[in-house]
């Protein structure tokens, strides 16, 4: 009885008191468990430190419901209700959530709730089989979430319409799951799916896809290389199931296997599921450096913890750096990173964040800029643009602009430069007159680059443009599609005309789907003797080209893109002028 008594006590003795973690600790800890079903129903019921520190908003940046026993908690009996202990955990996380995990339960009032409560942060979103979803939804829920890069929608009634609202709204996107049903299932909505809308809107809406996941999909393989074409990025592509596909012809699977690193072809058994596989990650909360101490002082606390305390050790203080470190780490970042974020992290940033040498770049071209003027509107990017000119006190070099800029914004860049601009980009800035084209150009002698492409420009405001800029080194202006009314008022060797009777620098020349002939071609090889880009590329005119012409093409230019080479290279990335940095 005394040896029985005696390992008890030792036992007793041994035991760690779990009460003595610091909060923090804690935190970091119950972060990690496994969906909010555990932390709301079970972690804060333990004791009222653990039930206070689950009230903590930083907790609740991950609404994950999809546990292992979350599926079965759907149906009767219930344990749990899911939707009301969803709209619970929202609430606790005073929109700060960036991880949602909703699988088989979300429906269209849960969706807007979740979209409505959130400060537009979301990275992560998984609707796996919610299919009472529809696409008005869908597509409302898209347009308020502008970070977005992994979504999840497979199982869902949704059309491609939706997909391209989705891949318009959420240009961030890296990882897009769209499965489909099998056809044994016999719904009707997968007999509605043919040929490749769905593919179609994929390549024209997420070229930045990095994961793409459409089993038995109804998609071609002209779809498939739509796909392979517009999305240069893919690495992991999952086709299984995809009956169409299953003819394939040996130079598309060569090119798919060559291509893509992580391939799932349509012939490949559903043994090994790329539904696990995630871009984003679940954040966790930190310790801080008071609770470090306090491991450190106590072993037995250290012994608890584990290797919280390393991590902890080789954490960086980055408070301490130098101001100019600092502002130029942060002239790296996008205009919209900086005013809304970088700016309001501490007093200390947003003083650097007022500095105009930080604002020689106005950059509103980050990937999730283009969509963000419709409605609803996150942010004002006219309003934000102006502030940052006037930030730069006139010092800017580098000006992109892309989609957003009209007569009113242009002429209040051009007025407020000092009249150092090296770089200016409108693309796809269509309501631009020519009369303000040619008013601003008047503006900008140093400038070295420009891109006009997709605007309504004629010959005429091209000549301005070469005169008043001579140091011009790069001119993009490539057109739209002949469906265009506006398209077919470029026709023959107007604007080669003028771009050979004005810019006799250029180092590079993109005028994709323009009318112009061999004998315009012709005219500004022998006028632009330093050209060594070009992209001819859709060029209907020059399909015909004599050999002499294309031989004293291939030998003259460096990089050289012919009327007929496909769009699976871009050239929209070559820049000659680098953007500042601090």
């Amino acid at each position: 009885m005394a040896s029985r008594v005696g390992t008890h006590i030792k036992r007793r003795r041994s035991r760690r008191d779990w009460t003595k973690i610091p909060y923090d600790i804690t935190a970091s800890i119950l972060s990690r468990l496994d969906g909010d079903t555990e932390s709301l129903a079970v972690a804060e019921m333990v004791c009222k430190t653990w039930r206070e520190i689950c009230k903590d908003p930083k907790l609740w940046r991950t609404i994950d419901f999809h546990s292992n026993h979350t599926i079965y908690m759907l149906g009767p009996p219930r344990r749990f209700d899911i939707v009301k202990m969803c709209r619970h955990a929202i609430h606790r996380s005073f929109g700060s959530f960036i991880n949602v995990n909703v699988d088989y339960f979300c429906n269209v009032e849960l969706l807007k709730y979740i979209t409505n409560s959130s400060a537009g942060f979301i990275r992560h979103l998984s609707l796996f089989n919610c299919n009472t979803i529809t696409d008005e939804a869908l597509c409302e829920a898209a347009l308020r979430l502008p970070l977005l890069e992994e979504l999840d929608i497979s199982m869902c009634k949704v059309y491609s319409k939706s997909l391209e609202v989705v891949g318009r709204c959420c240009p961030l996107l890296k990882s897009f799951k769209f499965n489909n049903r099998m056809a044994k299932y016999n719904h009707r909505w997968y007999y509605d799916r043919f040929d490749d809308k769905d593919a179609i809107a994929i390549s024209e809406t997420m070229h930045g896809l990095l994961l793409l996941a459409i089993q038995n999909n109804e998609l071609s393989c002209n779809g498939l290389e739509k796909i392979l074409d517009s999305c240069p990025q893919l690495q992991i592509l999952d086709l299984r199931k995809c009956q169409k596909l299953k003819k394939m012809s040996t130079e598309l699977e060569i090119r798919c296997l060559e291509r893509i690193k992580k391939l799932w072809l349509p012939s490949d058994p559903c043994s090994e599921s790329a539904a696990d596989l995630k871009m984003v990650g679940k954040p966790f909360l930190a310790p801080c450096n008071s609770s470090r101490r306090t491991i450190e002082q106590n072993p037995d606390m250290a012994l608890i913890v584990g290797t919280h305390v390393n991590r902890c050790q080789s954490r960086r203080d980055w408070s301490g750096l130098p101001d100019g470190i600092t502002a130029s780490i942060l002239s790296r970042l996008g205009d919209i990173e900086s005013l809304t974020a970088a700016e309001m992290v501490c007093k200390t940033w947003h003083e650097i964040c007022k500095d105009p040498m930080l604002w020689r770049t106005i950059d509103f071209k980050s990937n999730h800029t283009p969509y963000m003027f419709g409605p609803p509107l996150r942010f004002d990017i006219v309003k934000m643009c102006r502030r940052v000119t006037h930030r730069s006190s006139g010092s800017f070099v580098y000006v992109n602009v892309d989609y957003i800029c009209n007569d009113k914004l242009l002429k209040h860049i051009t007025n407020s430069s000092a009249g150092f601009i090296r770089h200016l980009s409108l693309f796809n800035c269509d309501t631009i007159t020519d009369e303000t084209l040619c008013e601003a150009a008047s503006r900008l002698p140093l400038l070295e680059e420009l891109n006009i492409s997709m605007c309504k420009f004629d010959s005429k405001s091209l000549q301005v443009v070469g005169r008043c800029c001579p140091l011009l080194k790069s001119f993009k202006f490539n057109n739209r599609t002949t469906k265009h009314k506006w398209y077919n008022d470029h026709f023959d060797d107007e604007d080669a005309v003028a771009i050979s009777g004005t810019m006799h620098g250029l180092l590079l020349l993109e005028i994709q789907r323009n009318e112009l002939s061999c004998n315009g071609l012709e005219k500004i090889f022998d006028s632009c003797p330093q050209l060594q880009i070009l992209d001819l590329r859709k060029c209907q005119n020059l399909e015909k080209m004599s050999t002499d012409l294309e031989i004293r093409c291939v030998e003259r230019i460096k990089k050289l893109w012919l009327p007929s080479d496909p769009h699976s290279v871009a050239a929209a990335g070559l820049n000659l002028v680098g953007k500042p940095c601090y």
